[in-house]
């Protein structure tokens, strides 16, 4: 998978200079949204990096066993907390959606923010406030983004079992267990190498499905 190489040099500028990192999602935040953020940063943690979760509102019991999960911060549920935090942070990295309407509540306080942005999405239409965009609509998920782009940084050695198990949810749950189109052969050699970090299909559908 090859992204545009300015995309990936201005994405490792912002992520070597920020130290305290915010991740973000969409309201209503489903498998591609939690694993990709969990998932990312995991990835992020294995270089000593201080990564918060903010999402706008709950999300479905079924995503809790990820790793990463106790530490979620609920805005709806801790306003002032978030509030401040996104305030202090060096970089905000907004996965799984493309448009600042999409944050809810937290819309407003993320539109005042200083911070750098990083946008890794794969929905159509982006708007223009990322510092950094790698968007790409033919991807299927972007759990499966987050590993190109961890790849493409070198960043393989950083993707342990417990990330691996995050971006596997986003990328099955994403492509309906592998039906639907935007699945490509390069969606399956992502999920290959996943596996080949310690991920077990038959559990991870189990703890979704069952």
């Amino acid at each position: 998978m090859k992204i545009d190489e300015s995309i990936v040099q201005a994405a490792r500028d912002l992520l070597a200079d920020a130290q305290n990192i915010v991740i973000t999602n969409h309201v209503g935040p489903d498998g591609d949204a939690m694993g990709s953020a969990l998932g990312f940063k995991e990835i992020l943690c294995q270089q000593g990096k201080k990564v918060t979760v903010i999402v706008p509102n709950v999300y479905p019991k079924f995503l809790k066993w990820m790793k990463g999960d106790d530490d979620v911060i609920i805005f709806e549920d801790a306003r002032e907390a978030g509030s401040e935090i996104l305030k202090d942070t060096d970089l905000i990295i907004h996965l799984d959606y493309n448009s600042l309407s999409r944050s809810g509540d937290m819309r407003d306080v993320l539109a005042s923010a200083t911070a750098k942005r990083l946008v890794v999405d794969h929905h159509q239409q982006p708007d223009d406030f990322a510092t950094v965009l790698y968007s790409d609509t033919n991807m299927s998920s972007t759990c499966e983004m987050v590993f190109h782009l961890a790849q493409a940084l070198g960043w393989d050695e950083y993707i342990n079992k417990e990330s691996a198990d995050c971006l596997y949810t986003g990328i099955m749950t994403d492509t309906g267990n592998f039906r639907f189109s935007s699945t490509s052969p390069t969606t399956h050699r992502a999920v290959a190498r996943l596996m080949e970090k310690g991920v077990l299909p038959q559990e991870i559908a189990s703890s979704i499905y069952d």
